[in-house]
């Protein structure tokens, strides 16, 4: 709501006025919003008398406007309403792993996720890289551990990736509505977190949906960018990967490196987005007697002023550690 208002707030009183929007109303939300760090910091009457001006907004009328395209009321009966009347024309979807679950498709965080169920000392790895994957999760899906060492992603991946091939998991009941939505020329772009591939098991228009991490129904090269047939990836994954699960009889005892048969790197892997780095923090005890205030380490080297040599650019870049 703050945003909304403060966006608002932007606009010309030309079209201020022309929207119809209640000037004193909006003045005082705004002054509202303004006043609160957060809406956590605010007392229950406070955030009582900031949704009362809100819905006071939200429900003035628009010139031009037919009554029927506005909300009837603030809950799923009036959204739904207005979704299925003809005032609506257009909606975009923003979509998470919440509507994957659903379809048996564990997220990451929740128990039984890939964070939650990782076991590092099973996977093929250095005992560095087993030791940042027990401290952090993450850093199983991080390039810089994959531009590395390729195991750690495809052991834990191995099963999605196969039962994204067998199609393992069917869109949602979540899905299909959305596919309605499209069938009735309302959809006009679906932004999905998720990297499934569910929503192409519609019939909405691969064009509409964009895949903000990627998808596991697709593979490429992470180094060169060379696609590789998904069928023919799948069965490089079956039979060079081994399965740290226990699931799959039929896989090899130990991993191999999957290449690229473009560029040679060991850096197949579905299209899905890999974070760029993981920050990990390391504490070394300092050698008895040693100084241990904490010490500024420069990055680059400080370019000297031509006036006075002996003092350094203020461009110098130091990094705290």
């Amino acid at each position: 709501v703050a945003l909304g208002v403060l966006c608002l707030a932007k606009t010309s009183e030309q079209r201020r006025r022309r929207a119809g929007f209640d000037l004193t109303v909006r003045a005082a939300l705004q002054r509202c919003c303004l006043r609160a760090v957060s809406l956590a910091t605010l007392s229950a009457a406070s955030l009582a008398a900031l949704s009362a001006a809100s819905l006071a907004v939200l429900s003035a009328p628009v010139e031009g406007m037919a009554p029927s395209a506005r909300l009837v009321s603030r809950d799923l009966a009036g959204v739904a309403k207005f979704m299925a009347s003809d005032a609506c024309k257009r909606v975009v979807v923003l979509t998470g792993a919440g509507v994957s679950c659903a379809a048996g498709i564990p997220d990451f965080r929740s128990p039984g996720g890939m964070y939650d169920t990782l076991r590092p000392e099973l996977i093929t790895a250095t005992p560095q890289e087993r030791a940042l994957m027990a401290a952090d999760p993450v850093n199983v899906v991080v390039k810089d551990m994959f531009m590395k060492n390729q195991f750690p992603y495809h052991e834990v991946r191995r099963p999605f990736i196969l039962g994204t091939q067998a199609k393992k998991w069917k869109a949602t009941l979540f899905h299909r509505f959305l596919e309605v939505l499209d069938s009735k020329g309302k959809l006009l772009r679906l932004f999905t977190q998720n990297i499934d591939g569910l929503d192409f098991q519609t019939g909405i228009a691969p064009d509409k949906i964009c895949a903000c991490h990627g998808s596991v129904g697709q593979a490429a090269c992470e180094n060169c960018g060379a696609p590789i047939d998904f069928d023919e990836y799948c069965s490089l994954v079956r039979t060079n990967i081994k399965d740290i699960y226990g699931q799959d009889a039929s896989a090899p005892k130990q991993s191999t490196n999957i290449r690229c048969k473009k560029c040679g790197g060991n850096t197949l892997k579905p299209t899905t987005a890999l974070p760029r780095v993981r920050i990990v923090t390391v504490r070394v005890d300092p050698q008895p007697g040693a100084d241990r205030r904490p010490r500024r380490h420069r990055f680059f080297s400080a370019p000297r002023c031509p006036r006075r040599s002996s003092k350094p650019s203020r461009t110098t870049c130091r990094a705290r550690t």
